[in-house]
């Protein structure tokens, strides 16, 4: 079995729609500020191109639509998503995981 290019670095399943991101979200405990998922969208237009997720302080982002990489906008949604865990959830650090071999990933963030 091949794994797609986009996918590659990722564990487990991963919403590739809107609606499967709402669907991710209607599912959280409801007491819980410990979680939050949001879909990716560029400026121009409402078409979604990635997402992140922000769960137990640990953050996990992906831009799916190649038409996308190398543009900024996963540094954009990791700046947005870090600044949104500290001043509104209150988190103290935030933490991922990276796969050595993903340089475009590490590049982020550093």
């Amino acid at each position: 079995m091949t794994i797609p290019e986009v996918g590659r670095w990722m564990f487990g399943s991963y919403p590739e729609s809107l609606a499967q991101i709402t669907e991710c979200f209607e599912e959280l405990p409801r007491n819980s500020c410990a979680s939050v998922f949001f879909g990716v969208e560029p400026l121009d237009k409402s078409q979604l191109i990635g997402s992140v997720r922000l769960r137990a302080a640990e953050l996990d982002l992906r831009i799916g639509d190649k038409e996308y990489w190398d543009r900024g906008y996963a540094t954009d949604t990791a700046r947005v998503i870090c600044r949104y865990g500290f001043a509104e959830m209150r988190l103290h650090k935030i933490r991922l995981t990276v796969v050595a071999e993903n340089t475009a990933a590490i590049r982020v963030y550093d």
